[in-house]
C-alpha cells in the first residue's frame, strides 16, 4: 500500500487537512536508542497514546565482565518483541528512532551507532514496518523551540506541550512520535512557530519512510 494512503491530503483552499476525511488505522513506535536506556512511545494515528516505556540495561557491577554484544542482545531482543507484538494487530506500523549524532566520535557514540545498524537490520525483516529516523536537533526543537536544548529543556517542553511526564528517555521518544506523526498526519497537532520551522525545514521528508519500508 502506497505511504500517501496514510497521509492527510490538505485542502485546496488551504493548508489545513480535512477533517471529514477518513484515513486507515496506523501506529507509530518511536525509539531513543541506548546501550543503556532505550526509551520507547508507542502511539495510534490520532496521536493517542499507547504506551511508554524505558528499556533499562543496568550497568556492569563492579569487576563483572560483560561484553557489550550481551547489552546489544538485550536492547534489541525487546525492542523486537515490541514490535512483532504490534504486528499483531494487523495495523501498519511506522518505527521511528532518533537519527545518531555524526560529529560525535567517541567510543560511545561508536557503540551506539553499532547498536542503531543492529537494530535497522533486525527490523527491516519484520514484514509491514515502515523504518525511519529523525534528526536529533528537529526533536528538540520539536519539543521546546531550541535544536541545541539540554535534557532538562526537553523533558520541561514535552510536558508544556503535550501534557506528557516519563523520564528523560521517554520524553525523548515522545517527541520524536509526535513529530513523526505529524509529518505522515499535518494538522495532528496543534503547533507553535518553532514546531512549524521544524516541519517546514523536513519537507516531505516522510516519503523516505515508503522507501525504507521492511520487505
Amino acid at each position: 500500500m502506497k505511504l500517501s494512503s496514510f497521509r492527510k491530503k490538505p485542502s485546496p483552499k488551504t493548508s489545513a487537512p480535512s477533517k471529514k476525511e477518513k484515513l486507515p488505522p496506523i501506529r507509530i513506535m518511536s525509539l531513543d536508542p541506548a546501550l543503556r536506556n532505550c526509551g520507547v512511545v508507542l502511539m495510534d494515528g490520532e496521536g493517542v497514546l499507547i504506551k511508554a516505556d524505558t528499556i533499562k540495561n543496568p550497568a556492569p557491577k563492579k569487576g563483572e565482565e560483560r561484553s557489550k554484544l550481551a547489552d546489544y542482545n538485550k536492547i534489541v531482543k525487546e525492542v523486537i518483541l515490541l514490535v512483532q507484538n504490534q504486528l499483531h494487530h494487523n495495523v501498519p506500523l511506522f518505527v521511528i528512532r532518533e537519527d545518531y549524532a555524526f560529529s560525535a566520535a567517541s567510543s560511545s557514540d561508536t557503540l551506539l551507532k553499532e547498536l542503531g545498524g543492529i537494530l535497522e537490520w533486525e527490523i527491516n525483516k519484520q514484514p509491514g514496518v515502515y523504518l525511519h529516523w529523525v534528526g536529533i536537533g528537529q526533536a528538540k526543537k520539536w519539543a521546546c523551540g531550541k535544536g541545541n536544548a539540554e535534557k532538562d529543556e526537553v523533558i520541561a517542553g514535552i510536558k508544556s506541550r503535550f501534557k506528557f511526564e516519563g523520564d528523560e528517555h521517554q520524553c525523548d521518544a515522545y517527541s520524536i512520535a509526535t513529530l513523526s506523526l505529524e509529518v505522515l498526519r499535518p494538522g495532528t497537532f496543534k503547533l507553535d512557530s518553532k514546531q512549524k520551522e521544524v516541519i517546514d525545514s523536513m519537507g516531505d521528508h516522510s516519503l523516505t519512510l515508503e522507501r525504507r519500508r521492511a520487505r
